[in-house]
């Protein structure tokens, strides 16, 4: 098992700004991520081809790295990383989050981010049976090879592998859920370890990871299903180690490369990071377009940045608070998480709609609330202006499904009820 660091946040984050209307009030600061990683070999860091003691760098290391380049890193643990880990094994050492006098408990409960990898082992178990009656210095049978790899192909369909992973997935993410409702989880879905050992022995393994991965997501599901507001994201790795597959990985060997383990670190990255401020200030102009809402023309304090315009999501709720498309909104400024109910009448309380002066550009970044829709975590983009969040439309409008229409030669927005989103 690998060591646990800790390291302190390097900076202090600005202090949330709540405006002196409630109505316009979801604003945000970001906080120090705790990071806690579970899972096998790959989470843990060993590298194909490489048998030094520093080989132990992998996915979940660069990512608490590039959390730390970022400012936001408070703690990063590997404790429930282990070499060898079964779906099945961790699913009973995660037990522990059940005892709430346990410093395992204490450890994911102040986590706001949880990545896991598992499943891998249980999978090629076939293979290992056949590696461990190789002696040191024996080359592998290739017959036996490919009979080692028919049974892994062939377990995603037995009826019983695949499906005792999921089971045993459910346990894992629903233990570490107990322990912490607000967590963040990350899971990874399986990549190819062997593909140059698959072309030439015959044996299709991508079919089948494909398959196993189903398994894997079939438990994402059925956990937020029971878990309502749960924040489970499924990673797809394969497509990405699969494009430079030589470079990923080493033929005999079915854990990444330095190489690979960057490629995998990139796919978490890209739902990870959203969590991360914008290192780079960008600016916000006010809109100087007009509005229309359904036929109608509204005076909006909306701003364009980067070529989309973002408006406040009150104001929206307002707006469009009595059409097919109306959604309530609740929220829950100590979690600093935003509630959307789809089809409910949206409750205002005191300062929509309301109009500034102002004309000023201003430089902004990005906010970091989470918000749910219908129970579900929706990915919205958001800046903080002024104290205030501001929501990309487009964002808005495919989350509730109205429609978003730009007309450059008049230079207007418009929002249609009437119709669902389009891109």
């Amino acid at each position: 098992m690998k060591r646990a660091l800790k390291a302190a946040a390097s900076v202090f984050l600005v202090a949330v700004i709540l405006a002196t209307s409630a109505a316009s009030a979801i604003a945000v600061a970001p906080a120090a991520i705790d990071y806690v990683a579970f899972g096998d070999s790959v989470a843990s860091g060993v590298r194909g081809g490489v048998k030094e003691a520093s080989s132990d760098y992998g996915y979940t290391d660069i990512i608490a790295a590039d959390l730390k380049t970022a400012g936001v890193l408070g703690s990063f643990s590997e404790q429930f990383c282990t070499s060898g880990m079964t779906a099945a094994k961790l699913a009973v050492s995660t037990s522990v989050l059940n005892d709430t006098a346990s410093s395992e408990y204490k450890l994911v409960r102040e986590a706001e981010i949880a990545t896991l990898t598992i499943g891998g082992n249980d999978l090629l178990a076939p293979l290992y049976t056949y590696l461990k009656t190789l002696g040191s210095g024996d080359s592998p049978d290739m017959a036996k090879v490919k009979e080692a790899l028919t049974a892994v192909a062939n377990s995603v369909n037995d009826g019983t592998t695949a499906p005792g992973v999921e089971r045993d997935i459910e346990t894992i993410l629903n233990n570490i859920l107990k322990a912490n409702p607000n967590i963040k989880i990350y899971v990874m879905g399986y990549y190819n370890p062997l593909p140059i050992a698959a072309i030439l022995t015959g044996v299709d393994l991508d079919a089948p990871l494909k398959g196993f991965n189903g398994y894997i997501k079939k438990a994402i599901t059925d956990v937020v299903s029971a878990n309502p507001g749960a924040s489970i994201t499924y990673i797809d790795t394969m497509a990405a180690m699969a494009a430079d597959s030589s470079n990923n990985l080493v033929m005999t060997d079915i854990h990444p490369t330095e190489a690979g383990y960057k490629v995998i670190a990139a796919e978490f990255w890209k739902q990870i990071g959203l969590l991360v401020p914008s290192s780079s200030p960008v600016t916000a102009t006010p809109t100087k377009s007009s509005v229309l809402v359904n036929g109608k023309a509204v005076a909006f304090d909306a701003y364009n940045i980067d070529n989309y315009n973002y408006f406040k999501l009150r104001d929206i709720a307002k707006i469009i608070s009595g059409t097919g498309k109306q959604f309530e909104i609740e929220i829950d400024a100590a979690k600093r998480m935003i509630y959307l109910t789809s089809g409910k009448a949206y409750t205002p309380v005191g300062g929509e709609l309301a109009v500034s002066a102002n004309t000023v550009s201003v430089t902004t970044s990005l906010s970091e609330w989470t918000v749910y829709l219908d129970g579900k975590e929706v990915k919205l983009t958001a800046y903080l202006i002024n104290g205030n969040n501001y929501f990309k439309l487009r964002d808005i409008g495919s989350a509730v499904n109205f429609g978003v229409g730009w007309n450059s030669s008049t230079s207007t927005i418009s929002i249609d009820t009437s119709v669902g989103y389009s891109a």
